[in-house]
C-alpha cells in the first residue's frame, strides 16, 4: 500500500488527506460521535486507504459496516463491500469486489457501481492481470463519461495507460470489441 500511496499525485494525496485530517477534527468536536452519512464512510475508507492510513482506514469501515449492514440494502451492502475490498489483499479483496459488482450492478447508483469497476480494475492491474483490468477500466470510463462524472473518469483513463492501453480511442475500440 505504501508503494501505491508513494505514486499518487500530490494534489490528489493532499486532497485525501485533508480529509482524514478533517474526519480527526470532526470526531474531535464530536467527541468520537458516528458520521453521519454513509458517503462520509466511503470517502474516508478510500482516502485512507489511499494514504497508507490503515487505523483511519478500518476505524471509518467498521462504522461504515454498522450503517450498512443495518439497512441491508443493495447499495450499501454492495459499497461496503467495494470498501472491504480496498483494505483486503489477495482473493479475499477480488471476492469483495466480486460481490460489490454483483450488488450494486442492478442498483441505479451508476457512480458506485463505476466506482467499484474502477477500483476493481485499479487492483486487477496491480495484480498484473491486464486483460482483466482493462475490461473493468473500460467499463468505469464510459460509465463515468455517460454520466458527466469528468474526475473519476480522467482517473479511469489514467490507469488504463499504466495497464498497458495507449489512449483514450485505443480504450473505446476496445469497448467496442467486446
Amino acid at each position: 500500500m505504501a508503494a501505491e500511496g508513494d505514486r499518487l499525485p500530490r494534489a490528489w494525496k493532499d486532497r485525501t488527506s485533508c480529509a482524514v485530517s478533517a474526519r480527526g477534527a470532526h470526531e474531535h468536536s464530536l467527541a468520537g460521535q458516528p458520521f453521519t452519512f454513509c458517503s462520509e464512510g466511503l470517502e474516508l475508507v478510500e482516502a485512507a486507504s489511499r494514504t497508507n492510513r490503515p487505523a483511519d482506514a478500518r476505524a471509518a469501515l467498521s462504522q461504515l459496516a454498522s450503517a450498512t449492514q443495518s439497512s441491508g440494502t443493495r447499495w450499501g451492502l454492495g459499497v461496503l463491500a467495494r470498501s472491504q475490498g480496498l483494505l483486503s489483499e489477495g482473493p479475499q479483496a477480488e471476492d469483495y469486489y466480486a460481490e460489490a459488482l454483483r450488488l450494486l450492478e442492478p442498483t441505479r447508483c451508476l457512480v458506485d457501481f463505476a466506482r467499484t469497476s474502477l477500483a476493481y480494475g485499479e487492483w486487477l492491474r496491480r495484480q498484473r492481470r491486464l486483460s482483466d483490468s482493462r475490461e473493468h477500466l473500460s467499463q468505469a470510463v464510459q460509465l463515468f463519461e455517460s454520466i458527466g462524472a469528468t474526475g473519476f473518469a480522467g482517473r479511469g483513463v489514467r490507469e488504463p495507460r499504466a495497464a498497458g492501453v495507449a489512449s483514450l480511442d485505443l480504450l473505446r475500440n476496445l469497448l467496442r470489441d467486446r
